[in-house]
């Protein structure tokens, strides 16, 4: 399993980019392998735009923002979304603890 981060993640949204293109190739030499990304990367994304939502107080201000968030649903749709359990969390204060 690949498991992409936040930075892979937002070059891939914008996908005509150079960036994105290279990355793309090189995830099509993977294609064996599943293509994920984390629940917590999805909720960072989400908060964006959430926020970007909440604010603005007119509609009319706040349309792009929802449109931005209802294709992030259709972007994350495309990925494995990997959760955080419990082995996660122990790994991720094992490696807090070191730092």
């Amino acid at each position: 399993m690949i498991i992409l981060d936040s930075d892979h993640l937002s070059v891939l949204r914008y996908h005509s980019s150079e960036r994105a293109l290279k990355l793309s190739a090189r995830l099509e030499q993977a294609a064996e392998k599943p293509i994920a990304t984390s629940i917590a990367n999805v909720e960072e994304a989400m908060r964006g735009w959430l926020s970007a939502i909440a604010k603005e107080r007119r509609i009319e201000r706040q349309l792009s923002a929802y449109r931005e968030l209802a294709e992030l649903f259709t972007f994350f749709s495309g990925y494995t979304i990997a959760l955080l359990d419990s082995n996660a969390a122990a790994l991720f204060n094992g490696s807090a603890n070191r730092a």
